[in-house]
């Protein structure tokens, strides 16, 4: 017969190994969205950060800390109007991609090819939205400069 101390130990063993399995899991999502050339974050159904890779560090100059917890209109400024209703549609459950140029808070423009993905609970209620932006600044002014040039040709 297992005694009920016996019992609780088990418990507590077996919550302690999924705390340390979620937090491993943690590490890996943060390891592999730092890699890739993109920011990735995670943002809940009240529109606030609950997750940013260190592309958000390097573009708004700051830790990751004082990201998390923003509302994405915190974060973003009047930039936010640009992007309010594209959050908005993938909070009601629809995927969205879309470019757009956007402020940043080292004064420079850039050019950004932005996803939306919902994420559902079991419920199939939204809970919050999957988020990369690629910086396609670039590619933007590649093909202006080929527009121009093709301009001056005719």
């Amino acid at each position: 017969m297992v005694s009920n101390l016996e019992s609780d130990q088990v418990r507590v063993h077996q919550a302690l190994g999924l705390a340390e399995e979620i937090e491993r899991y943690k590490g890996l999502v943060q390891a592999l969205s730092d890699t890739v050339e993109a920011k990735v974050s995670y943002v809940d159904s009240e529109q606030r950060y609950k997750f940013v890779n260190k592309q958000y560090e390097r573009w708004y100059e700051t830790s990751a800390d004082k990201l998390v917890g923003k509302t994405v209109q915190e974060l973003m400024g009047e930039e936010y109007q640009h992007v309010k209703s594209y959050v908005e549609t993938a909070l009601s459950g629809k995927e969205v991609r879309y470019d757009c140029p956007l402020n940043f808070t080292d004064g420079q423009q850039r050019y950004l090819r932005i996803t939306h993905v919902p994420h559902f609970n079991e419920l199939s209620e939204v809970i919050g939205i999957f988020v990369v932006c690629q910086d396609i600044t670039e590619q933007k002014h590649l093909e202006e400069s080929l527009e121009q040039l093709k301009a001056a040709q005719a």
